[in-house]
């Protein structure tokens, strides 16, 4: 079960508390300048669901490798300006005003997201170029041990038979020609 790996689950943690403070700061806000009439329930839910799609939008931004931004800058202007258009249009200030709340809830975590995607990618990308190291720093390791065993070898060899092995090298002693 990957989805239950500490990781993951401080990302998810980290989405929820993010986009639900976010969510009730701006539905605090709004119920406090009696800009709707809605039910703050209602009101809270609808920005916790913008927020949240904001943020995992910027996340999945912010982590990919690929020129995301390329694809999701386009779609998120898209959705804004028509957002925009309908609140233009849009009859009545409390009206105006949740939509208003949407977009900004939105954009927030569309920012908050991407930062946080971003560091993932960044912290991921360090903890590889760290394994990496390591396992080339394992691998000398092992071939200078292997080396040493195999020039023991060829000395209790040389020893027991009674050989001259001064002449002989092996594709392991060889040097590389000089240029």
């Amino acid at each position: 079960m990957q989805l239950l790996e500490p990781q993951v689950l401080a990302a998810f943690a980290t989405a929820l508390v993010v986009c639900s403070v976010l969510a009730l700061t701006v539905s605090s806000v709004v119920r406090y300048f009696r800009l709707t009439r809605k039910d703050f329930r209602l009101l809270l839910l609808v920005l916790l669901t913008f927020s949240l799609l904001g943020f995992v939008t910027g996340q999945i931004m912010g982590q990919s490798r690929e020129p995301a931004v390329m694809a999701v800058l386009p779609a998120v202007l898209t959705l804004l300006g028509g957002i925009v258009v309908y609140l233009v249009g849009a009859k009545g200030i409390q009206t105006q005003a949740v939509v208003s709340s949407m977009v900004l809830c939105f954009a927030m975590a569309l920012l908050i997201g991407v930062h946080f995607g971003g560091r993932l990618r960044v912290d991921f990308d360090l903890r590889s170029a760290d394994y990496t190291e390591d396992n080339r720093h394992a691998a000398e390791v092992r071939r200078l041990e292997r080396y040493i065993d195999f020039l023991k070898l060829k000395q209790d060899f040389a020893d027991k038979e009674k050989l001259d092995l001064s002449r002989f090298e092996s594709m392991y002693e060889q040097r590389p020609p000089a240029k």
